[in-house]
């Protein structure tokens, strides 16, 4: 399933690396492992760019006896990826997969899941090692070719999401929720706050948008009321079934 839509992404990199002069675009974009279908999904903003992370996750994974580079191991360079696109696509989403199992960041969804089946993808593909440079990157509306890239990136998003069928989404990132919110409130779709469960909901899937997990950017208190809640309104739709 996720072969696909990697195939997407890689051909977005091609198409736009020679049309904007963005840096993310010289790096690479995430590729996702297998994502669970009819689980809880956890949407963040963008993969991280951070040395501090690589370094964390190379000492983690099958990659650590590699002679890797932070900057060499997510270059993007059109000539090179075009001569071993498959090679190119398996490394980084193998690197991805054990990531997701091992780096700590990540911790933070499975302990809301409370032993549930889960998966994470985030809005935009752009590694970036601060959020704030990839909205100065992307705030330009006067740059026709890097709003359709954006848009692109935000529609795959979307895509993903139908694809695998989330029973519950948590938006974890406030501007990644901002995102969310808006793009769902400009689509015919039914989507509104349900005055009955206390959250957004799209069709029949509860949404929580909150900030971020990590990083003290969710209190301590605040993360406890979204655990109280998710389960909440678990209880609510299993009673409706």
């Amino acid at each position: 399933m996720m072969e696909r839509y990697n195939e997407k992404i890689l051909k977005l990199w091609l198409k736009y690396y020679d049309k904007l002069d963005i840096e993310c675009l010289k790096r690479a974009p995430l590729f996702y492992p297998k994502l669970k279908k009819n689980s809880i999904l956890f949407i963040g903003m963008n993969p991280s760019y951070s040395k501090n992370l690589f370094n964390e996750i190379l000492a983690l994974t099958s990659y650590k006896n590699e002679k890797w580079g932070f900057d060499g191991f997510f270059k993007f360079d059109k000539k090179e990826v075009t001569k071993d696109k498959e090679g190119y696509v398996k490394r980084l989403t193998e690197w991805e997969k054990e990531a997701r199992e091992k780096l700590g960041y990540f911790n933070h969804f499975k302990k809301l899941a409370d032993g549930k089946p889960w998966s994470s993808i985030d809005v935009f593909l752009c590694r970036e090692t601060f959020q704030k440079e990839l909205l100065k990157a992307f705030n330009d509306p006067t740059n026709v070719e890097l709003t359709k890239f954006k848009e692109a990136q935000c529609d795959l998003c979307f895509e993903i999401i139908n694809e695998i069928c989330p029973t519950m989404i948590v938006v974890a990132n406030a501007r990644a929720s901002e995102q969310i919110k808006e793009k769902l409130e400009t689509k015919d779709v039914d989507f509104k706050f349900d005055e009955d469960i206390g959250t957004y909901v799209w069709g029949s899937i509860p949404i929580f948008l909150s900030s971020m997990l990590s990083n003290g950017a969710l209190a301590t208190e605040s993360r406890k009321r979204l655990d109280w809640h998710m389960r909440f309104v678990e209880k609510k739709n299993t009673r409706k079934k």
